[in-house]
């Protein structure tokens, strides 16, 4: 970075210069990994709790090199692969990344329709994801990095205190918390589950999505 801005003062600068972080956790919290670190943790407990963690070391080491790469050669990491990867990024690659926005899109329609019909129930899960969808066009479509970032702003923020005051009204155990995070375990019958919870957390395809929001 040829010429760097000046470091921000203020709680009102801090708050601008953070967004494009927040929009990155807020990426990084997908309904994936939250459903299967859910999923795990209802099984199996605390024992399994250190594989959320080592999902998220995987994610800053792997959030780390694609902003390496950014700076580094001013291009995205999916550029990076088309140059050096060639056929294989074009087609390959490209075919399995439209296949996957279309499942991707879908799980999340439903998702998005099952939590407001659970909040709202007049209408139904089909109607509520279809009106998910149409909002979340017309919100990309419009709005932009910057009123996506606003947005993400307040979101992140919300759910973050939302599961630290659910997590507090359970009031779980530290000892038995400490003891998931820093001693891993296995259960019976937990690989498959723990394993999800290690990719899922620690790296998506929305990784290819940094890039572009550094640029803008």
């Amino acid at each position: 970075m040829d010429n760097p801005g000046k470091p921000p003062r203020g709680w009102g600068s801090m708050w601008k210069v953070v967004g494009p972080g927040l929009v990155v956790a807020a990426t990084g919290v997908g309904a994936g990994d939250m459903v299967a670190a859910a999923k795990a943790g209802a099984t199996f407990g605390f024992p399994v709790l250190w594989a959320a963690l080592l999902g998220a070391v995987l994610k800053f080491s792997l959030a780390e090199g694609v902003a390496r790469w950014q700076l580094a050669t001013g291009t995205t990491v999916l550029e990076g692969w088309i140059t050096l990867l060639g056929r294989f990024a074009k087609i390959w690659f490209l075919a399995y990344l439209a296949l996957w926005s279309v499942i991707v899109a879908g799980a999340l329609m439903a998702a998005c329709g099952l939590a407001a019909h659970a909040l709202v129930p007049a209408l139904s899960v089909n109607a509520w994801g279809v009106i998910h969808a149409v909002v979340a066009f017309f919100f990309v479509w419009r709005g932009g990095y910057g009123g996506f970032e606003g947005v993400m702003k307040v979101a992140v923020c919300g759910m973050f205190l939302a599961i630290l005051g659910t997590a507090g009204l359970q009031g779980p155990p530290l000892a038995e918390t400490v003891r998931g995070l820093v001693i891993p375990s296995l259960p019976e019958g937990s690989i498959l589950l723990v394993l999800g919870v290690i990719g899922g957390v620690g790296g998506t395809l929305t990784l290819l999505s940094y890039n572009y929001w550094m640029r803008e």
